[in-house]
């Protein structure tokens, strides 16, 4: 079992009657692999499909990604229904992905990592 288009759209909000532009932006973040140590899994329980980051030992229902990829689809909306072109549309996303990476790096600046415990642990 697979995250399919249309769950990824529930889980972000966007409705299937979305421009075709966002919908387009969707299926395209759709195809995109994980984010490192990231993967799909299955609940043996209730058959649904949840993710999990192998370095943290750490799950969740959200998508990783969720976040930015409803920032990006909120500017595509805004941008489609101020008729933006293409072209502007495409500059658009690349400096809200450049600002995004300066976030995410930022973020990182002070992170150590992994670290050893006593019990061999690694965190």
């Amino acid at each position: 079992e697979h995250l399919v288009v249309e769950q990824l759209l529930d889980a972000l909000g966007i409705s299937p009657m979305a421009a075709p532009a966002v919908m387009e932006v969707a299926k395209r973040a759709h195809m995109l692999p994980y984010p490192p140590n990231w993967s799909e899994e299955l609940d043996a329980a209730s058959g649904a499909l949840y993710f999990y980051n192998s370095m943290k030992d750490e799950s969740s229902w959200q998508h990783p990604m969720a976040n930015t990829y409803k920032e990006i689809l909120s500017l595509v909306e805004s941008m489609v229904l101020s008729r933006a072109t293409f072209g502007n549309l495409g500059l658009r996303i690349e400096q809200e992905l450049a600002e995004s990476q300066k976030k995410a790096a930022a973020d990182l600046a002070n992170w150590v990592g992994p670290v050893e415990a006593e019990d061999g642990a690694y965190y």
